[in-house]
């Protein structure tokens, strides 16, 4: 803001001059909100990489301060999933196989 005057001095009027930033402030408010989002994800999302120690026999994975834990523990903590159980076909057959082995024995 400016002030005009006349040849005395006396203020005879106000020069001003303004720029809309709205658009700038809605751009910068989206650009918050985006890098709010990501960094959320970004907390969220738990990465499994390298090589997993996992025992042949019983399956139990070493963590990295070398105790071993369920593979489903393991999982659950290092990747915030939940494991559900079943048994696969190959699996199934051998159980029937085996509970069909046992009661002829008897």
């Amino acid at each position: 803001m400016s002030q005009i005057t006349d040849g005395a001095g006396e203020v005879i009027g106000i020069l001003g001059l303004a720029h809309d930033i709205a658009d700038r402030k809605r751009a910068e408010t989206e650009r918050e909100s985006l890098i709010s989002q990501l960094q959320e994800a970004l907390a969220a999302v738990k990465t499994l990489r390298g090589l997993i120690p996992l025992c042949a026999w019983c399956k139990q994975v070493r963590n990295d301060r070398g105790y071993w834990r369920q593979l489903e523990a393991y999982l659950q903590e290092n990747l915030d999933v939940s494991v559900s159980h079943g048994i696969c076909p190959g699996c199934a057959e051998k159980l029937v196989a085996g509970i069909e082995t046992t009661s002829a024995v008897r």
